[in-house]
């Protein structure tokens, strides 16, 4: 993950930090309202998703 999205990297450390410290059993957190960790995960989503739509722009603008 880290290779192929460097700038996601921090991100990325900081939620799997965050998931391995919660008591998860098949995919859902015992007594818990809320996915603390839901939080680094949509910005590590949204840094993945703009990586992705930078590198196909890219793609784009090279095949004209």
């Amino acid at each position: 993950m880290d290779k192929k999205f460097p700038e996601c990297a921090s991100l990325y450390k900081s939620y799997q930090q965050c998931f391995s410290k919660q008591p998860f059993v098949w995919g859902m957190a015992r007594n818990a309202v809320e996915d603390p960790c839901e939080d680094v995960f949509e910005a590590f989503k949204e840094c993945v998703e703009d990586h992705l739509e930078r590198s196909q722009q890219k793609k784009d603008d090279a095949k004209r």
